[in-house]
């Protein structure tokens, strides 16, 4: 587990997010504008059945369509930050250290991605 309860870097990530969104500065991308994310079949099967996001969220990533062993799902930023945090939740409550390591690659992933539109 990276801390107890606590991600030391989600607070970073939160900060640079918060601050991104009180100076408009979502580059590229507008903050409602999607953007593509294609996971492995694994990594969704992992959101779906692992993590209490949203239906919203999940719904999605089952009408993807497969192309090989992965889906691609287009989110917004606000979603991608919400995803990231159900997936960040699960994994320092995860009392199973695979369980625990899959979902961290997972975050770390998914907020990298996030970050280039930051």
């Amino acid at each position: 587990m990276i801390g107890q309860l606590v991600w030391p870097n989600k607070a970073l990530h939160s900060d640079a997010v918060n601050r991104a969104r009180d100076h408009g500065r979502y580059l590229l991308k507008g903050i409602m504008e999607r953007i593509d994310i294609t996971f492995t079949i694994a990594e969704r099967d992992l959101i779906v059945n692992q993590t209490f996001a949203v239906d919203d969220l999940t719904e999605r990533l089952h009408n993807a369509k497969v192309e090989g062993n992965y889906v691609k799902v287009a989110y917004t930023l606000d979603e991608i930050e919400d995803l990231a945090g159900f997936i960040a939740t699960e994994a320092n409550h995860a009392e199973d250290k695979k369980l625990e390591k899959k979902l961290d690659a997972l975050y770390d992933k998914i907020c990298d991605i996030e970050n280039k539109y930051l």
